[in-house]
């Protein structure tokens, strides 16, 4: 890693920490939490009051938060100081665009890791007074995957960043991309399998397809790690289905592939079109 990445990335850290980001970030996972966390007092005689039901409340938050997040700290990575014309003067030193993808996608991959990781560390402590059957190694598993699921994410709208031109055309394709894998995604794959009438022990390509989404791949790692979600919701999508996962394909070495694989694969891509754009 060179130097210039370095300089890069904790040039993205000082905006954001400046800008108050980390901040707000921090604090809102911090809150999902605990608020998850504490709903489960509301339940006649502590009922919910258990581990699997407090991570099934964080993923109903963190699978519509976490992508929206990575999508706003990237959508303007590239078009963004584009437009100010900063990318300009920073070219004109001896820097490559290669650098400058790898240290921007380092420096906020960063905040979006240090933001859960501290939010959630915070609210772990909440959570184990309010909770059963906590258990600290399953909780840290659990802040990995919704990292994961922020870096990717964040990839993806580097690379809007890179191909459009215009903050506001970056933010439109990054606020549908958001409702796509977070909303429509897990609603389409519930409705194709009850439209076709089809059992989920016969859904083996459906559950193949469903991999495909990063939403979908992290609610599935959380299911198969931690536990299916004890409440039914649509959004969740094939992921209700746990006992009916292809074992070849829903474990969690391929899931964390396939997540590596979208911010790989959108990281190469946001540097090949930046490589060929005009500044």
């Amino acid at each position: 890693m060179t130097m210039t990445i370095l300089y890069i990335a904790k040039k993205e850290i000082m905006d954001n920490i400046r800008n108050k980001w980390f901040l707000v970030i921090t604090g809102i996972f911090a809150s999902i939490a605990i608020i998850s966390s504490f709903i489960g007092t509301l339940g006649p005689s502590g009922q919910w009051m258990d581990f699997r039901n407090t991570i099934t409340l964080l993923m109903f938050f963190v699978q519509f938060i976490v992508p929206i997040i990575g999508l706003m700290l990237g959508y303007a990575s590239i078009t963004g100081e584009t437009e100010r014309g900063t990318m300009s003067a920073l070219l004109a030193y001896p820097v490559t665009r290669l650098e400058i993808i790898i240290g921007k996608f380092i420096g906020l991959g960063i905040i979006i890791a240090l933001s859960i990781f501290i939010g959630f560390g915070f609210a772990g402590i909440i959570i184990g007074i309010n909770v059963q059957n906590l258990d600290y190694g399953l909780y840290m598993s659990y802040i990995f995957f919704t990292i994961l699921l922020g870096l990717v994410f964040l990839a993806i709208s580097m690379f809007f960043s890179s191909v459009l031109k215009k903050r506001s055309t970056s933010m439109g394709m990054s606020i549908f991309t958001w409702s796509f894998f977070s909303f429509l995604w897990g609603m389409l794959m519930f409705g194709l399998m009850f439209l076709g009438n089809t059992q989920p022990k016969d859904a083996g390509a459906l559950f193949t397809l469903n991999v495909f989404s990063p939403v979908q791949a992290f609610l599935s790692l959380v299911a198969i790690n931690i536990g299916p979600s004890p409440i039914p919701m649509p959004s969740l999508g094939l992921t209700m289905f746990v006992d009916y996962f292809p074992e070849d394909i829903y474990n969690t070495g391929v899931l964390t592939l396939t997540m590596l694989i979208w911010i790989i694969s959108m990281l190469s891509l946001a540097y090949l079109t930046f490589r060929i754009r005009d500044i």
